[in-house]
């Protein structure tokens, strides 16, 4: 049987080693089956409970087009996070001929959708822990003074700043003012990130701190 591999990690804290060491375990697998790997397909530090994935979308267009008769990934979560979706996907490739084969998972077999409820639900309930625990750890960090990730235009975030906390950028508050100042005066948004544009300040996104040769977005 031909077949595609999946490799999944989370957050961008992960090493991008994890990949590369998902796809050795599915080689196992597949050399253990007896498959023919003809696809790889992967996304990196994004989550499983969105569908909104590169390569997973990838994943579902070739199946779609037939192009392997097997999805090979290390365990189900790495495809799925989210029962709806999975349940979903699961029957679409039962339709299309296609089987899912891993740790503790292969479609083939008829208690398959025992595990998978039971594989998929536990894989769903880690990942409303882990949201849970990021905002505990986010509500602690604001109590205390501290960021809670992303950069803000106008501020220093608090990895950068000597005392640990988000302190004032003195140069690009005087932008931020001035924003305030033209937007009272009636200048539309877009024609304000024009005139940044024009002076070369970069937008946070683009740059933390800078304010030469980028540019802030309009809109």
């Amino acid at each position: 049987m031909r077949a595609a591999l999946y490799a999944r990690f989370s957050t961008e804290r992960q090493s991008e080693a994890s990949i590369a060491d998902q796809f050795r375990v599915c080689e196992r697998i597949a050399e253990r089956e007896g498959f023919t790997v003809v696809n790889r397909f992967h996304d990196a530090a994004i989550s499983g409970g969105t569908t909104q994935r590169p390569g997973y979308l990838d994943l579902l267009a070739a199946a779609r087009r037939r192009d392997f008769e097997v999805i090979v990934a290390e365990d189900s979560s790495r495809l799925w996070r989210e029962l709806s979706e999975q349940w979903r996907a699961l029957k679409e490739l039962q339709d299309l001929g296609v089987h899912v084969v891993g740790n503790g998972i292969d479609t083939r077999r008829e208690e398959s959708k025992i595990l998978l409820a039971v594989t998929g639900a536990m894989a769903e309930a880690y990942r409303d822990e882990i949201s849970r625990r990021t905002r505990r750890g986010q509500e602690g960090r604001a109590l205390a003074g501290q960021s809670t990730g992303g950069r803000a235009y106008g501020y220093i975030a608090a990895a950068d700043s000597p005392s640990g906390r988000i302190e004032i950028d003195d140069t690009q508050s005087a932008v931020v003012r001035r924003i305030f100042e033209l937007y009272s005066d009636g200048v539309s948004p877009r024609n304000i990130a024009a005139r940044l544009n024009a002076k070369g300040y970069l937008h946070p996104a683009r740059d933390g701190s800078a304010q030469s040769g980028g540019q802030m977005a309009s809109g």
